[in-house]
């Protein structure tokens, strides 16, 4: 749903192809992990077309050379903003999910 949005934004922002390199880096999450992180849950969809499954892998494997306690769950099917992202079901696996990083 917001694919195309995102992709407008993020080349503007990062060039097309993405040749900002630095704005890249400024612009992800992963740069910002350090020691000093909380636990962390890590989860994302093997279908989504926005954010590569490997961001995820990278800012979950970033965590683990830090020693941040975390946790990382790729759901199959599941796409980028998909609404079964926030039933109760899926909100209680990632409560879950938190407390057993964080205990």
């Amino acid at each position: 749903p917001m694919g195309v949005a995102w992709r407008d934004y993020t080349s503007q922002m990062l060039g097309q192809p993405w040749t900002n390199i630095a704005a890249a880096a400024d612009a992800s999450p992963i740069t910002y992990i350090d020691a000093g992180d909380p636990p962390m849950f890590f989860r994302h969809g093997d279908a989504d077309q926005v954010v590569p499954v490997s961001e995820s892998q990278a800012g979950y494997d970033k965590t683990r050379l830090f020693g941040i306690p975390s946790a990382i769950h790729i759901q199959g099917g599941m796409d980028h903003g998909n609404p079964a992202w926030t039933t109760a079901a899926s909100i209680d696996e990632v409560s879950g999910q938190l407390d057993s990083v964080i205990r």
